[in-house]
């Protein structure tokens, strides 16, 4: 397990004292905003690009003093609340279906067949094949009037 320190920009100040130490975390959960409906903590910070705008929340870290690199906010948020990272092939699953979620109780470690089984069960995944026949059809088309 690599140590996870994390880099977040601009501590509080106070106006004569300089820099005011937070801590790690404070500096991370200060950045969601929770929505009682549903429950989950959204992250407020980046952001991954994502064709639909609902891209997973990204956040700035140092790994073990050396260079600096964007990592999937909810992995540090299960990281900052059980103490480790799950070592590949395990990663961080959401089981709330949202993506900027970061509440710790909505994240679990599982595999990526378990992730891809459970979203063709909750009908957020499209099968390879189906999307492969349809591109498929829809170009045989456009070249039919050639």
């Amino acid at each position: 397990m690599e140590r996870i320190d994390l880099i977040l920009d601009s501590p509080q100040r106070e106006a004569t004292d300089g820099p005011v130490p937070r801590s790690v975390a404070s500096r991370f959960w200060c950045r969601a905003e929770a929505v009682t409906e549903s429950g989950c903590l959204i992250w407020m910070g980046a952001q991954q690009g994502h064709p639909k705008g609902d891209g997973y929340g990204l956040v700035a870290v140092r790994i073990a003093k050396r260079k600096h690199y964007m990592v999937l906010a909810h992995r540090v948020a299960f990281a900052l609340s059980r103490g480790y990272l799950p070592t590949p092939p395990l990663k961080v699953l959401h089981k709330c279906d949202v993506r900027l979620c970061i509440r710790p109780d909505h994240l679990y470690e599982g595999s990526q067949s378990e992730n891809i089984r459970q979203a063709v069960a909750r009908g957020r995944h499209v099968c390879g094949y189906g999307v492969h026949q349809t591109r498929v059809a829809a170009a045989r088309r456009s070249k039919e009037g050639c």
